[in-house]
Parts: C-alpha cells; sequence; structure tokens
C-alpha cells in the first residue's frame, strides 16, 4: 500500500491501470485544447467558409484520435 494525501491507496495492476488510462485522456484533452488553439491561429485571416468547415473537423475528430 501507498499513501498519498494520508489516504492508504493499495497499488495493484487494475489500480494503476485505471490511473494511467485517466491520465492519458486528461493528456489528450489539454492537446486538444492547445492544437485547436494553435490551428484557429494560424487560419485566423483565411475565409470563413473554409475555416468553419476545418474547425468543425479537428473539433470532431481530433480528440478521439488522441486517445
Amino acid at each position: 500500500m501507498t499513501e498519498f494525501f494520508g489516504l492508504k491507496i493499495p497499488l495493484n495492476p487494475w489500480v494503476v491501470l485505471r490511473a494511467i488510462f485517466l491520465a492519458a485522456i486528461i493528456l489528450a484533452y489539454a492537446v486538444n485544447i492547445v492544437i485547436f488553439e494553435l490551428v484557429r491561429r494560424i487560419f485566423h485571416r483565411n475565409r470563413e467558409e473554409f475555416k468553419s468547415r476545418f474547425y468543425r473537423l479537428v473539433e470532431t475528430y481530433l480528440f478521439p484520435l488522441l486517445i
């Protein structure tokens, strides 16, 4: 058992696997936000039609691909 902030937590493989999975999801979401903001800044001066279509694709498919 390991103690975190006064709580004793068993570190069996299932707990570690869930912690890794949760950390991967949180990291993928953060990367998704960063990439989406970068893309938004890069295409800031382009035509609105292309920009809205591209944003929709990035927003829909980027996060599942990062996971």
